[in-house]
This record gives structure tokens, C-alpha cells and sequence, in this order.
């Protein structure tokens, strides 16, 4: 009763956790106009009112409750759409790419390989990438032309095997029918045209195996496909709507998944390694998979093996019973209709005639042929409910609000049927389609908008030749009285629920040819009739190979189609939110008591089994947790500690789980005794572990059966074999050598005048670079790094590789993730583990492919390098492809990579730190490498059996750092008794080999270090297990003891060694399943950090603004701090030598990424803008963009025009102002406010450059007058506000962001929809410019919108408006904060950046009327004055430039350079900087920096002059890769509009008071107090400007 109460404890304080969630999120739509809704139930919403088939059931609720609803599918919007109007404005071009989407329903996420595919993947990169090969390489006119004979042949084929089946049959009596299944004929048919078309293969035919794999293969091919679009059904998965669901798999649906998975991965690979195989033969004809794989070999991260069978099945299954179900559905209403039966052949004998097979070229002629195929698509469409969509965006259809993430369910079966819009729309009818007689109704078969099935027209062709030659050939009638039934089956394909059969009457001989050239009517009788009709010649094989082209054709038009269609109609999951009511709390309470009571139950059973059997003892226990809380870290201490307490034997429950922990030799020397062995080989399965493991199929994780025997064969005979660590000692040799050589220099480098000294070194990522490349030569055979960056891949990649190793292991460990032993918890991912099991997975599956791609290219161009695992398993391949597929042998890889590195770093890296502890054995062992190696010569591995004490030290060391503290887990696979207890079935076996290792009554003084114990002839009786025991023992043991020993060796008989100071190594043990060192020897350093609090971290120390604090601590605390606001590390930079180094060759990619702030995911579309995409391919693409179409010298060179007319624009009116409101007196001065003016200038300088037109001038002249500037501009102030680093503390303390304190979010939204209605207005206004060919200047959005017509997938207008808009006005937070002018992508970065800039220029010469003076007397001298300042003057005017960089230096646009974040640890300053952490580069600090500038707070242009130059380094426009690309721009304009200013008029300050200098809040550096300051016009200019 008490472990009820707690569990029922615990859901109802989940349940209320998920009420106050639930309510916050509904509050957001109460005030909306959301689509109708019919009543719904607690928990499952409005799943009770869905019959199947689904598209009937939908159709029937929306007929009641109207054509446009929002149903609940438990937690999960649905919006049902049934009416033509509501589906147009779906797709139309406003709502389109909201809808491009698909929804991540969690059951498809085994069969889409986690949402990637074609079909599933998220409207973007990805999808556009697949979508291109698919259209461009796949479905293309040119491929369907080139397997055009194969299609014919097919087509040919099925019509010679069903004669040949029927003459089989009717030998005596040629007027017998005999019985078709014509389901299996069609589909037969569709399967061998796909595969002929994918892999170059026919696969089976119907009659009796004939085919490479005979008809069940087709069958049960078949069967999978149906079950795989019936899994897709939107409602057959129950979890996907009701998550608590998930855990009962009601309907087996995930375990159908996974065979259906598993089968297809089959089919797939076995395609690819054929293909593959034939790949150097002469190719014989030409196939999808074998282009592929051709360009696999120029671009093999994209062309992966994996995307090449995703493609392949994907077409597959979408070209194959969605093809057959068409034609089966047409046969059927034909034979329903004898007349339109009738008229269709005689249409056919009428224009095609009988004296050849139809064509696909005579199917145009044949117009009431094509009308039967699109009324049958009307009545009986592939997909009645397209593909589901799901909303990126919230938005308006039929004047309701559809909420973002909303699931669309288009009801294209309604729709079709609609009686609104069709006449009669249940009857077939063709003739609604004849010209003359079109009804005007509507369809969409094929979807709609840019996820259409392109494979439509191939799919009409198809069925359309294919439909025509059955009527051709054959006389066809029912098999009985009653009509065909036309039930509709359930799945997502609208399959038939009982199978077509027809009658197969016998051919014409050649004899009777000529008299039954006409064609009889069709027969009365009540079977249904096959006979042929055309004579024996139109079936001659003559006859069948001249139109095999068209045919062919057809066949793969319809398979694209449909597959597209398939592909093209789904969403991105995105969380849904639900208004909680007491009564569905009451609900939910219910169902959770209900689950408990089942699970109580259970547990009573299974309990009440083990009453009567002696358990090992175990400590008392909490409900729920069982003994978690007993468990204390490093996990191998805490065990220790409670086996010291309760016995070497225990059994211990770690939540649901229960653990037997073994901690006593003959305990585990029982474990793995011959009885016991095979029992416990198995693997527990460790949820966490899945995906890292690749659904348990790793050698270490593998259960035990044949696969593991056929890896562990792999392991033990190819890889880790005696004769192969012989013929690899060379390469550990030299491995070992180039490590000491390195140890070497780097002494020699640092003690060039003293050879006696000593010099530091870190030894963990030496021991573990060496470690790699030892593996990485025998696994690859290629160096990957060594720690000096020297080798293929750099020290950076190195250091994540051992990160990835490290935490990899970290992870395995078995309480490191809660949710394995808590299953409830995994909903939650506290602590994020699954979310970086991803990560590492991806990273990994990169690494590993990488690794194989380049030794496949080595060995298919025939480059001989030295013998490698993967070289040899390659070779495998080609003879045992099913066998040797890439994902095996990458496994493989993977797993002695991650076994074979951190595990023999850490044994030699404990080593050495006994050794310095205890300088005597250190000592002692340099001895007997000299006396028994001397020193002529370098120790080799043959040398190590003369070294018994060195073997004593391994040994020894061994025991007390084993590389796996506990064995890797193992699983009981049935019940057993260990030491006279039983162990039930199912439990997971931790053998304590720590604590086995250290036992006192074992070992004499077991902690203490003493090698002398394994002395021959002082041998202690103790007994070790490092590698493990049984059949699962660690089969790299032979390696680890070679390669630790000759390392060993070689690193004593090399050097000398002693302690960095006098205090001991420390010893503690980390954390992690391979017991590495806390602190490493010589450990890792962080950056200085100042005091924190908890939760706020540093946040405190923060002031505004946030430079000038920033500048205050590092001032306190030194050029380089690691600080912490809130959760997020943040490294802050305020030197040159550290900034240099950040964006340095080797850390420039790594700091290439964006830190994801939550707070701007809205402003920078989910980071998909230019200034927000992280570095990648989207990024590279805008970054092109930018620059070769925005910003290139041409374009600049373009505007210069009318940047001069906007310069002199706001001359002449500053002209104006002071003729209006100057005295009598023409020498009176005229005050003028700047900011206003200098904006409105940036502003109609961009968007002459954007859009071509001005927008406003402060004076309200101009297209958008003076109040839309204004709004425009605080728009762009409250964005650079927002965007300001510290601005958001729910970025810093997510648990703030459910508050929204400060309204950020709120205004972020409000922002956001004017900046959309801003930038789609004018590019609407520029596309209605370009189709009514209204010539004018040549502008950005023009350009883009003209390649926009060749690329619409990619020149979207979302990427339209971001280039010009989005990713520049937030440009200013990111790369063109730098930019104290702007950035030309961008709007708004273009805008407030450069009027701050002019305005902190005009400042600083106000407040230094001497250099105002001077830069005068340069223009005039350099210029004169009887023109204006031309930009091609700039470069003749030095000092003016020299101002220009001063005020860049004292003021930069963005003071602190657009925030960094680390991709992967790495090192600045010789501090090591974690991955992920965000830096922030203070340029506005190293810009002031006394050491670097003399007078540093000084306006000294003079300082740039030549001759005089300081060695200052500024960075006002940022550093590397993601340096601002508008920089050219930027001093152009400010350049030239400082000049004319200058120029043009006199300027002195409004009172004897210097300008207020004082620095405002937000990113890009405002004046506090806008700029006033007295004008008049000089006096030799005023002629020149009247003249304006």
C-alpha cells in the first residue's frame, strides 16, 4: 500500500506539473477564432468519433460538423479540411511553406530513420537536397527516356506469362476461362519496373518463381509495403496521440515496425552492395542506384549509403502498390461498367487499330482512355488524405486561426466527391471529362504546392498505357452476377479490401488471326471474362520489344508520383498544447491509477513467484527509487561501500530494474563458470543505450546469438588475431617513436640554453593521440592527429574524438541516466542525456562513415597502402555483402576506435602517475631497461618479455586502476543460483572488478602500490580480472598489454621524470565506465573565473552597458574569464593576443557557430537566417549570396550613383533648413538635430539599394513619410535592444522563460509580424514591378526575385525577405554588429549602425575643432569647391580616413563582436575552453587597450597617418569566417557622407559644453543623447547648393 501510495503520489504531482503548463499555453487562444470543434473526451480528445477507413470517418464528421475542423487526436491538433476553397488557401502562396512541413509522429521514427527521408524529412536543406536528386537525378526526362526499354519489356513480359499461365491450363479446350488474380499480376508488374528502373533487376514474377526470387518474395514484399502505409494510417498508432500509450505498444505496432524496419534494410542493402559489386564490370543498363553510386564517389557525405537505400525504398514502396491499386481500382470500375468498358475499346481499335500493340505516344489519341484514368483518380485517389502537413507558423484559413503545430489533414477522397461541386459525385462517369462537357470541378490526386508528388506526370502515363494495353489485348467480364466489390481497404494507400480476380480466356492461334481481326462485344456471362483480343503477332516478340520504350516510361512516371506525393505531404512534429479542465484531470488521475493498480498487480504475480526462493540479501529500499539513493559516485565506490556493509553479494533494485552486484572472486568466478557462462552473456537493454548502439547490434552490446559469434569471429580472426598485431608492430613502433620525437622537441624548443632542465607537459592528450593513431593505423591505416596538431586531422579533432570517447563512456555508465531505471523519467531527459546521446551518435556516424567512404575510394582506385581491418572487411564485402554491409564494418570500427583508445590512455596515463608517486619503482624499472636493452637502441615490443618488472608495473597497475572498474553489464537469460542464492531471469550482473581487485582478504595491503607482488617466485595468490571473464572477456587484451608496455617502456628508457611540484599526484578517480582521472596528469586549465552565486552564476557582476562592464571585470580579473550567467558558460575576451587566437587557422571553424538564445529564435526564424545559421551549408549558401550578389565590387560599384544622390540629397535639405530659419544675417547659425536625419539617409540609401525606392526623409517628403520612418527606426532600435546579450534572463535561467518576465517574448511577436508586413510589402510591390516589366534601377530584391524563377526552392521568399531584412537587421546582433556602417543584406543592420556611426564622427570633430579644421583644409585643398565630394575623391583624402578609423577604434558599431559559441573544446590563451560555451569578444575593450595604444581614450586620428602608424589592431568589423561581409560598403558611405558634411558646412556645438559623450544601451553603440549641433553653409559653397 505504501509503494501505491508513493507511485500515486508522484503522477499527481506530474499531472498537476502538466495542468499548470497546459494552462499557461491555453490562455495564449482565447481570444482567437479557432476553426469549429465537435465535442470532445478527456485524454483522447475526438479519437472516439474516427471509423475507419479514416478518410470515410473524417469525411463523415466533417459533413456534420462543416468542411474545415480542429479535432483533438489525444494531445495533438488535427486540422480536417473537406472543401476546395479551404485546401486552395492551404497551399496557396502565402500559407504554402508554413505547411511544408511534416509531423514527427514518434511511431514513424524507426521507419524514416529519425525523420530523414525524402518523404518525412522538415521542409529545408535536407529536404531540398533529396527532393533535387530525386527530380534532377531519379525522375528526370532524361532517366525516364534511358530505361524506357526496360519498362517495355516488363509490360511485354506480364502479357506473355499470363498466356502462357492460361494456355498451361486449357491445353484441350482453348474456349475455357481460367482465373486471374489480378492484384498479383499488377503488382508483380509495378515491383519489376521500379527494381528494373532502381537496381537494374527483375525481382520475381507470378508464374511459380520464375525471377531471381520467385513470387513469396513478392508476396511478402507486397505484404510489407501495405503494412508499411497502413502504419503511416494517421490514427494507427495510438502513442502518437496518447503518449502514456507508447509504453504498452497497443496493436504491436512498434514491434511491426521494427520487422517491417528490418526487412526493408535488408532489401535495401542487398540492392546497394549488388550494384556496388557490378560497379567495375561493364555496366548493363543504366539505374538509379548505379548514378548514385557513381557519385558517391565524388561527394560521399551526401551520396551516403544510407541515402541512396532511403531513396531507393521510399521509390519502391510509393511506385509500387500505389501503382497497383490504381490500375486494380480502373479494371474494376470497368468491369462495373461494361459500357464505358466497351467505348474505351473501340476507341482503341479505332485509333491504334489492330494490327500492333498500343503506344505510349498513341495514349494522347486516345482522349476517353484518359478520361476513365481521371475519374477513376477522382473516385479512388492514391492517397485519399494527402501526405500530413503541420503548421510551421500560426495562421489564417477560412477566416479561422490555425494554431502553429497544427497537423493538416486534406481530405482529397471529400473533396473529389464533393456533390457541391460534383454532379452526381459517386458515379463514374468519364465522360465529365470530354472536351465540351468539363464539369468544373476540382482534384488534387497529387497533392498540392511545393511538395506535389513530382512524380505525377509519370504516374498518369503509366496507368494509362498500361490500362490501354489490358483492353487491347484482352475481353475481360465479371466472375459472377454480383458487381465487383468496391470496399475500401484501410491504410494510407486506399488499397481494395478484397482483391480484383478476373477470367483469362485463350489467345487467338496465328491461324484464326485474320478471322477475329474485329473484335466481338463483350461476352454477358456471369463470370468475369479475360480473353484476347488482338492477333498472336501483336504479341510476337517483334512486336513486344518495338514498344517497350513507352511502356517503360509509364511505368516510372507513376511510381515518381506517387512516391512524391507520398514524400511531399508531411510535417514537422512540433509540441501541441491542450486546455487542462478538471474534469480531464480527473481523467488522467483515473487512467493513472488504473495503469497502477495493472502494474501493482504484476508486480504482486511476479513477486509472489520469488516467496518461496532465497534472493541475495538486499538493503532496505524507497518506493520507486528502489536503492538509487544508496549510490554514491564514482558508481564502482559507491557499490564498494554498500558490499563492505551487506556482502559481497547483493541484489539491489535501481528503480524497475533489478541489479545483482558482485564484489567477491569466487562470487564471480561462479558468474562465469562453465554452468553459468552462457547465462549470463547477454546485454541488458538499456533504453538510454539504443541509439548509441545502433538498436544493440555492436559487438559489445550485441546479445548473444549468431550475430554477435559472426562479430566476435570478425573481432578475434581478422582484426585482433595474433598474426595481425604481429604484422601491425611497425606501425605501433613508429607511432610510439613519433610521440617521443615530439617529447623531445618540444623540451629542446623550451630549454634551448639548459639542458639539464626540466619542461612541463600535459601527458592525457598525448596518451590518448597516441592511442588513436594506433588504432586509426590498424583500423584505417592514416594518422589522425597528434597533439601538436601535426597529422591529418589536427589536435582539434583529436580533442573531440576524446571527448566523444569520454563521454560516451560517461554515459554507458549504468545510473548515469536516470530514465533507465526510472522509465517515467524519459519523458522528462533530465539531465539531457538523450539529447547528447544524439549528438555523439551523429558525430560518430560521420566519423565512421568518413573512415570507410575514403577506404573504399583507396581500394576502387587501387591505392596500395599498408594492410587495414577495413581494407580487409571491404574485401569481405564484395564475396559476403549481406554479411559485411558498411553499418557492420563502421561498427566495428567504431567499437575497437572507443575501446581500443580511452581505456589504453587511461592504463598508461594511471601508470605513470604511480610511478612519479613512487620514484623508487620509477627508478628500478629504468635499470632493467638498460641493463636489458641498453641504450644504443630504442626499445622494441620484442623486447618486453625480458622485462619482468615492467610487466610487474603493468600488472600492478592494472589491479588497482582496471580499465573497466565494473565489467561491462550483463544480463541473466534465465534463472540461476549464484553462491546458493537464486538470481531471477532478467537481472543485470555488475561484477565489482574494483573492489575484487582490492580485497583485503585476497590481496596483502591492497591499496598500496608494490610491483615487487608479481615477482616470480613472491607471487601473491590473488586474482584479477581487467579484461573481464568467459566468453565475453575483452578480446583486445593482447593489444592493450603490447601497446601499453612498449609505451611504457619507451617513455622510461627516454626520459627522466619527476613530480611538477613536491605534493604527491592526485589520485581521485572520475567519473565515467572507464575509470579516467579526475585530474589528468598535468590537468586540463580553465580560464580564471571570479567568484559566482548559485543559479545566477556571474550575472550579478553584470552592468550596463554590458562593454563597459564587461570591460570593468576583465579589467579586475585579467584579459580572459570563463564566466557562468546562469546555466550558460560564457568566455570573455578583452586582449588582442586571445582574440588573434579565437579566430586563428586552428579554432576558426570551431568558433564558427552561433549560440542558440532562446529569446531570438522568433526574430531569426528558428535560426535560419544569415547572421543566426549556424556554420554549415545553409550558412554558406546566404553567406554566397551575400556577398556574390549583394555586396560583390560590381554591385558596389552599381550604386555609387544613387548613394551620391542620397548624400547630396541630405546636404541640400540641411541647406534648406538653414535658408528657412536664418536671420537677416547670411553668416547666422541654425541648430539641427542629426539621428533623425542621418537614419532617414541610411534608410533610403538601403532600400534604393533593396527595393529601389526612397522611403522617407524627416521632413515627411518621400514614398513612406516621416511617421513610417520613425516607426521603422524604433523597430530596429527595440530589435538591437533585444537582441543586447544580457537583455533576456530567460536565456541565462530557462525556468524564467515560462514567465516571460519583461514581456521579451511578447514583444519579440509584435516585432516580428510588422518587420513580415515591412518586407513582404515591398516584395510584393518589386514582383509586381518585374511581371508588369516596369523598368527601373537594377535592385537586390529584383535580382533575387529573377533567380527566383530558377531556383524556387531555394530563393523562396522567406529567403528573400531574410537576406534583405531578418538575418542584416539582426546582422547587427550577429556579424555586422562589428559594423559601424552596415551590412547590404540587411535593412536594419544598414540603418542604425551607419547613423550611429556618422553621428559618433560628428561628436568627436565638434569636441575637436582642430581636426574638423584640418579635414576642411584637406577637401578643399585636395577637391576644391566648385564641386561636391565624389566617392572616387575618398581615397586622395588620407586624413579624412584616418578620422573615419578613429571614431571605428573609439566607437565601433558593435562593441562586443555578434556572440561565438564552441563547437568543440579547445584552447585560448593556454586555457582549455569547453565545447559549447559562448564567447564574447570584447572589441570595444582591446580597442582602449593601454598596452596596445598610446592615449587609448584619445581622439587622435593623427595615429593612422602614415608614417606615424601605432601598432594598435582593431576589429570594428569582427574576425574569420563570419567577418561582416558589408565592410567595403560601409566605409564607402560613412566616407563619403563625413566628406560632403564637412565639406559643405560650417559646424559648432549649441553651447560652450562639449557634446555628451555618454554611451547608451543595446548592441550597436547609440549616442545616449541624439546629436544637435549649430550649421551654417560655408560661404564659398552656398552657390553650389542653392543649386541642388
Amino acid at each position: 500500500m505504501e509503494t501505491f501510495t508513493n507511485y500515486l503520489s508522484l503522477l499527481v504531482a506530474v499531472l498537476l506539473i502538466l495542468i499548470i503548463k497546459f494552462s499557461f499555453a491555453s490562455g495564449k487562444n482565447n481570444n482567437k477564432k479557432l476553426p469549429p470543434s465537435p465535442p470532445s473526451l478527456p485524454i483522447i480528445g475526438h479519437l472516439h468519433l474516427v471509423k475507419h477507413p479514416l478518410h470515410r470517418g473524417l469525411a463523415a464528421i466533417s459533413a456534420r460538423y462543416g468542411p474545415v475542423l480542429l479535432l483533438r487526436f489525444g494531445s495533438r491538433r488535427v486540422l480536417v479540411v473537406s472543401s476546395r476553397a479551404a485546401a486552395e488557401q492551404c497551399f496557396s502562396a502565402n500559407n504554402d511553406v508554413a505547411f511544408a512541413n511534416r509531423p514527427q509522429l514518434p511511431s514513424l521514427k524507426l521507419l524514416t530513420n529519425g525523420f530523414t527521408t525524402l518523404g518525412f524529412a522538415n521542409y529545408g536543406p535536407l529536404w531540398r537536397n533529396l527532393r533535387r536528386i530525386a527530380a534532377g537525378e531519379v525522375l528526370s526526362a532524361h532517366r525516364l527516356t534511358a530505361s524506357a526499354a526496360s519498362r517495355a519489356e516488363e509490360v511485354r513480359g506480364l502479357v506473355k506469362r499470363m498466356f502462357l499461365d492460361w494456355k498451361a491450363q486449357n491445353k484441350d479446350n482453348e474456349t475455357w476461362f481460367t482465373k486471374v488474380d489480378m492484384k498479383t499480376w499488377l503488382f508483380d508488374l509495378a515491383l519489376n519496373v521500379m527494381l528494373r528502373m532502381i537496381a537494374g533487376e527483375r525481382y520475381t514474377h507470378t508464374n511459380r518463381g520464375e525471377g531471381a526470387a520467385g513470387s513469396d518474395t513478392a508476396k511478402r514484399f507486397r505484404a510489407m509495403v501495405e503494412e508499411t502505409f497502413l502504419v503511416l494510417d494517421s490514427t494507427s498508432n495510438l502513442g502518437d496521440f496518447v503518449p502514456i500509450f507508447r509504453w504498452l505498444d497497443i496493436g504491436g505496432a512498434e514491434k511491426r515496425m521494427r520487422r517491417v524496419v528490418k526487412e526493408r534494410g535488408e532489401l535495401s542493402q542487398a540492392m546497394v552492395d549488388e550494384k556496388r559489386r557490378e560497379s567495375g564490370e561493364e555496366e548493363k543498363e543504366k539505374t538509379m542506384i548505379g548514378d548514385l553510386l557513381s557519385s558517391q564517389m565524388q561527394d560521399p557525405d551526401f551520396y551516403s549509403d544510407d541515402n541512396i537505400k532511403r531513396l531507393a525504398v521510399s521509390l519502391l514502396s510509393a511506385g509500387t502498390d500505389t501503382t497497383s491499386n490504381t490500375l486494380e481500382w480502373a479494371m474494376s470500375l470497368l468491369l462495373n461498367n461494361p459500357e464505358a468498358l466497351r467505348k474505351a475499346a473501340a476507341e482503341i481499335d479505332a485509333r491504334v487499330g489492330t494490327d500492333r500493340l498500343v503506344e505510349e505516344s498513341d495514349v494522347a489519341n486516345l482522349p476517353y482512355l484518359r478520361c476513365v484514368v481521371t475519374e477513376t483518380l477522382r473516385l479512388y485517389p492514391g492517397g485519399p488524405l494527402l501526405v500530413p502537413h503541420e503548421s510551421a507558423t500560426e495562421l489564417t484559413i477560412a477566416n479561422y486561426v490555425v494554431p502553429q503545430g497544427t497537423m493538416l489533414l486534406v481530405n482529397a477522397y471529400a473533396i473529389h466527391r464533393d456533390p457541391a461541386v460534383w454532379r452526381e459525385p459517386a458515379k463514374f462517369k468519364p465522360e465529365r471529362f470530354e472536351i465540351g462537357k468539363e464539369e468544373k470541378g476540382w482534384m488534387i490526386p497529387f497533392g498540392m504546392g511545393r511538395r506535389r508528388c513530382p512524380g505525377e506526370g509519370l504516374a498518369t502515363r503509366e496507368a494509362s498505357l498500361a490500362l490501354a494495353t489490358m483492353i487491347q489485348c484482352f475481353e475481360w467480364r465479371r466472375t459472377g452476377e454480383e458487381e465487383v466489390d468496391m470496399t475500401e481497404g484501410m491504410g494510407l494507400t486506399l488499397p481494395k479490401a478484397s482483391p480484383l480476380e478476373a477470367l483469362a480466356e485463350q489467345c487467338f492461334s496465328a491461324a484464326t488471326d485474320v478471322a477475329f481481326a474485329n473484335r466481338p462485344l463483350l461476352p454477358t456471362s456471369p463470370t468475369t471474362t479475360l480473353r484476347w483480343r488482338s492477333p498472336a503477332e501483336v504479341l510476337s516478340t517483334h512486336r513486344l520489344t518495338a514498344c517497350a520504350a513507352f511502356r517503360t516510361e509509364e511505368v516510372r512516371g507513376m511510381a515518381r508520383r506517387i512516391f512524391s506525393d507520398w514524400n511531399a505531404d508531411k510535417c514537422t512534429y512540433s509540441t501541441t498544447t491542450t486546455t487542462i479542465t478538471m474534469e480531464t484531470f480527473t481523467s488522467y488521475l483515473s487512467l493513472s491509477i488504473a495503469v497502477l493498480l495493472i502494474l501493482i498487480i504484476k508486480f504482486s504475480f511476479a513477486s509472489a513467484k520469488n516467496n518461496n526462493k532465497k534472493l541475495p540479501p538486499s538493503p532496505p529500499s524507497l518506493p520507486i527509487i528502489g536503492h538509487l539513493h544508496l549510490v554514491k559516485r564514482p558508481l564502482h565506490h559507491g557499490l564498494a561501500t554498500i558490499s563492505v556493509r551487506y556482502g559481497p553479494v547483493l541484489l539491489l533494485r535501481f528503480g524497475s530494474r533489478r541489479v545483482l552486484v558482485v564484489s567477491s572472486r569466487a562470487a564471480a568466478e561462479e558468474c562465469f563458470s562453465t554452468d553459468n557462462d552462457v547465462a549470463f552473456a547477454n546485454r541488458p537493454r538499456v533504453p538510454s543505450l539504443k541509439l548509441f548502439t545502433n538498436g544493440f547490434t555492436l559487438l559489445p552490446f550485441a546479445n548473444y546469438g549468431p550475430l554477435w559469434r559472426n562479430l566476435r569471429r570478425i573481432a578475434t580472426g581478422e582484426v585482433l588475431s595474433a598474426h595481425r598485431l604481429t604484422a601491425s608492430a611497425a606501425s605501433r613502433a613508429e607511432e610510439l617513436r613519433g610521440l617521443v620525437k615530439r617529447m623531445f622537441l618540444d623540451w629542446k624548443a623550451q630549454n634551448k640554453s639548459d639542458e639539464s632542465s626540466f619542461t612541463k607537459v600535459e601527458m592525457k592528450s598525448r596518451l590518448f593521440d597516441l592511442a588513436l593513431n594506433v588504432m586509426m593505423r590498424m583500423i584505417a591505416g592514416r594518422k589522425y592527429t597528434f597533439s601538436q596538431g601535426e597529422g591529418v586531422g589536427g589536435s582539434e579533432a583529436a580533442k573531440r574524438f576524446r571527448m566523444m570517447v569520454e563521454e560516451t563512456f560517461l554515459l554507458i555508465d549504468s545510473t548515469s541516466n536516470l530514465g533507465d531505471s526510472l522509465p517515467m523519467l524519459r519523458w522528462f531527459d533530465i539531465g539531457g542525456a538523450e539529447k547528447r546521446m544524439r549528438k555523439l551518435l551523429k558525430e560518430r556516424e560521420e566519423l565512421s562513415q568518413k573512415i570507410v567512404d575514403e577506404k573504399r575510394r583507396e581500394s576502387e582506385e587501387e591505392i596500395q597502402k599498408e594492410q587495414t581491418m577495413i581494407g580487409d572487411l571491404l574485401e569481405s564485402q564484395k564475396q559476403d555483402p549481406d554479411f559485411y554491409t558498411d553499418e557492420t564494418i563502421e561498427a566495428l570500427a567504431f567499437s575497437l576506435l572507443a575501446g581500443g583508445t580511452d581505456t589504453t590512455s587511461n592504463t598508461i596515463e594511471w601508470t605513470m602517475s604511480l610511478l612519479l608517486n613512487n620514484p623508487e619503482a620509477l627508478r628500478k624499472a629504468a635499470t632493467e631497461i638498460d641493463a636489458r636493452v641498453g641504450t644504443d637502441h630504442l626499445v622494441e615490443e620484442s623486447d618486453i618479455a625480458n622485462l619482468p618488472y615492467l610487466h610487474c608495473i603493468i600488472t600492478e597497475a592494472l589491479r588497482l586502476y582496471p580499465g573497466g572498474a565494473l565489467l561491462i553489464p550483463h544480463e541473466s537469460a534465465t534463472e540461476l543460483t549464484i553462491a546458493n542464492y537464486t538470481v531471477p531471469q532478467g537481472t543485470m550482473l555488475l561484477v565489482n572488478a574494483y573492489a575484487i581487485h582490492r580485497d583485503p582478504a585476497v590481496w596483502r595491503e591492497p591499496t598500496k602500490f608494490k610491483p615487487e607482488r608479481f615477482e616470480a617466485g613472491r607471487e601473491e595468490k590473488g586474482w584479477m580480472i581487467p579484461f573481464g571473464m568467459g566468453r565475453r572477456r575483452c578480446p583486445g587484451e593482447g593489444l592493450a598489454t603490447r601497446e601499453a608496455s612498449l609505451a611504457l617502456a619507451t617513455m622510461i628508457q627516454c626520459f627522466e621524470w619527476k613530480r611538477v611540484g613536491e605534493e604527491e599526484v592526485d589520485m581521485t578517480e572520475g567519473m565515467g565506465l572507464t575509470l579516467p582521472k579526475a585530474l589528468p596528469l598535468e590537468a586540463l586549465k580553465l580560464p580564471p573565473s571570479p567568484p559566482s552565486l548559485p543559479i545566477v552564476g556571474h550575472l550579478h557582476l553584470l552592468k550596463r552597458p554590458l562593454h563597459r562592464g564587461l570591460a570593468a571585470i576583465t579589467d579586475h580579473h585579467g584579459p580572459v574569464l570563463l564566466l557562468r550567467l546562469g546555466s550558460r558558460p560564457v568566455l570573455v575576451v578583452a586582449s588582442r593576443g586571445a582574440a588573434e587566437q579565437c579566430f586563428s587557422a586552428a579554432n576558426d571553424v570551431a568558433f564558427a557557430n552561433r549560440p542558440r538564445l532562446p529569446s531570438m529564435k522568433y526574430l531569426t526564424h528558428d535560426y535560419t537566417t544569415l547572421a543566426f545559421a549556424n556554420y554549415g551549408p545553409l550558412w554558406r549558401n546566404l553567406r554566397r549570396i551575400a556577398t556574390a550578389e549583394v555586396l560583390s565590387t560590381h554591385r558596389l560599384t552599381a550604386c555609387a550613383a544613387f548613394r551620391t544622390e542620397e548624400v547630396r540629397g541630405i546636404a541640400r535639405r540641411i541647406f534648406s533648413d538653414w535658408n528657412a530659419n536664418k536671420n537677416d544675417e547670411s553668416s547666422s547659425f541654425t541648430k539641427v538635430e542629426m539621428k533623425s536625419r542621418l537614419f532617414d539617409l541610411a534608410l533610403n540609401v538601403m532600400m534604393r539599394m533593396i527595393a529601389g525606392r526612397k522611403y522617407t526623409f524627416s521632413q515627411g517628403e518621400g514614398v513612406g513619410g516621416s511617421e513610417a520612418a520613425k516607426r521603422f527606426r524604433e523597430m530596429v532600435e527595440e530589435t538591437f535592444l533585444l537582441a543586447d546579450s544580457a537583455s533576456n534572463l530567460g536565456d541565462f535561467l530557462p525556468m524564467l522563460r515560462w514567465f516571460d518576465i519583461g514581456g521579451a517574448e511578447k514583444r519579440m511577436r509584435k516585432l516580428l509580424k510588422e518587420r513580415e508586413e515591412l518586407s513582404q510589402k515591398i516584395v510584393d510591390e518589386k514582383r509586381r514591378e518585374s511581371e508588369e516589366e516596369i523598368k527601373k534601377e537594377q535592385t537586390m530584391i529584383g535580382d533575387l526575385l529573377e533567380s527566383q524563377k530558377q531556383d524556387p526552392d531555394f530563393y523562396t521568399d522567406e529567403t528573400i525577405k531574410a537576406l534583405a531584412f531578418v538575418s542584416l537587421s539582426l546582422f547587427s546582433f550577429f556579424v555586422c554588429i562589428f559594423l559601424k556602417n552596415y551590412d547590404y543584406s540587411l535593412l536594419s543592420a544598414g540603418t542604425d549602425t551607419t547613423s550611429n556611426t556618422i553621428e559618433w564622427a560628428m561628436s568627436l570633430l565638434l569636441n575637436n575643432p582642430e581636426v574638423l579644421r584640418k579635414a576642411a583644409t584637406e577637401i578643399d585643398v585636395r577637391v576644391g569647391t566648385d564641386r561636391l565630394v565624389e566617392e572616387s575623391d575618398i581615397a586622395n583624402l588620407p586624413y579624412l580616413r584616418c578620422v573615419f578609423t578613429e571614431t571605428l577604434r573609439l566607437y565601433p558599431g558593435g562593441p562586443l563582436l555578434v556572440p561565438h559559441e564552441s563547437a568543440t573544446e579547445l584552447t585560448i590563451a593556454n586555457y582549455t575552453v569547453p565545447q559549447g560555451t559562448m564567447l564574447l569578444v570584447n572589441a570595444y575593450a582591446i580597442h582602449r587597450d593601454p598596452a596596445v595604444w598610446r592615449e587609448p581614450t584619445k581622439f587622435k586620428p593623427e595615429r593612422f597617418e602614415a608614417g606615424r602608424e601605432e601598432k594598435g589592431w582593431m576589429i570594428p568589423f569582427g574576425m574569420g569566417r563570419r567577418r561582416c561581409p558589408g565592410e567595403g560598403l560601409a566605409t564607402r558611405e560613412a566616407s563619403l557622407l563625413l566628406a560632403t558634411m564637412i565639406q559643405c558646412f560650417e559646424w559648432k556645438r549649441v553651447g560652450e559644453e562639449e557634446v555628451d559623450m555618454t554611451e547608451g544601451m543595446g548592441l550597436t553603440l547609440p549616442k545616449a543623447l541624439p546629436l544637435e549641433a549649430l550649421v551654417r553653409p560655408r560661404p564659398n559653397m552656398i552657390d553650389l547648393l542653392s543649386k541642388l
